[in-house]
């Protein structure tokens, strides 16, 4: 069976790194992914660079600078070496906070449906893939560390409130980058649905 982990982009977003000498410290800003179809494997983009604030600059980082494990619902993120890449002449690559956070997705007819707070990815051994986007409440909380207390708080007070939000895969969205315009769902409304998460 493959070993697999979900995470989220808000759980990147802000967070530090130790450089290799433990000397100074980065912070991750944004994540990259190439959005370059594998023929005749499901569409799941790849995440291939980190954009971090390290020594008084934006710096982009190959993913393989990086060592990612998830214990105890914790991401701890180690850089192994600072191996900085250019991305002026890739193709077909996103920022995800950039180009996806919080933008409006809309179905076919061009009606507003929501708004997207969070992107799940899943690492697996071959790489960390974008899986879906997620809109909600969850994605908000989720980036301010917060999920976990607002979730008690609500169970204690016995309150019923539907804070996880909703998830569209990948493959339902279209999403053109460096653009204001909405993202387009590309099937129905019906194809937005709650998955378990």
């Amino acid at each position: 069976m493959t070993s697999q982990i979900t995470i989220y982009l808000s759980q990147f977003l802000g967070r530090k790194f130790a450089s290799p000498d433990g000397q100074q410290s980065g912070i991750i800003k944004d994540v990259l992914i190439d959005v370059n179809p594998v023929k005749d494997e499901p569409f799941r983009p790849r995440v291939i660079a980190l954009k971090v604030w390290y020594n008084n600059a934006d710096r982009v980082y190959d993913l393989n600078s990086f060592t990612l494990t998830c214990a105890l619902g914790r991401m701890r993120i180690k850089c192994l070496d600072l191996d900085e890449i250019s991305t002026y002449y890739m193709l077909n690559v996103m920022w995800l906070r950039e180009s996806i956070l919080y933008r409006k997705i809309v179905d076919i007819n061009g009606k507003e449906l929501v708004r997207v707070s969070d992107v799940r990815l899943v690492k697996i051994p071959s790489g960390i893939y974008a899986l879906a986007v997620e809109a909600g409440w969850s994605g908000y909380f989720r980036r301010l560390g917060i999920l976990d207390v607002v979730e008690r708080l609500l169970k204690t007070l016995h309150i019923d409130y539907p804070i996880h939000g909703k998830l569209i895969l990948w493959d339902d969205i279209h999403a053109l980058k460096n653009t204001p315009s909405p993202l387009q769902l590309t099937a129905a409304k019906t194809r937005l649905k709650t998955l378990h998460p």
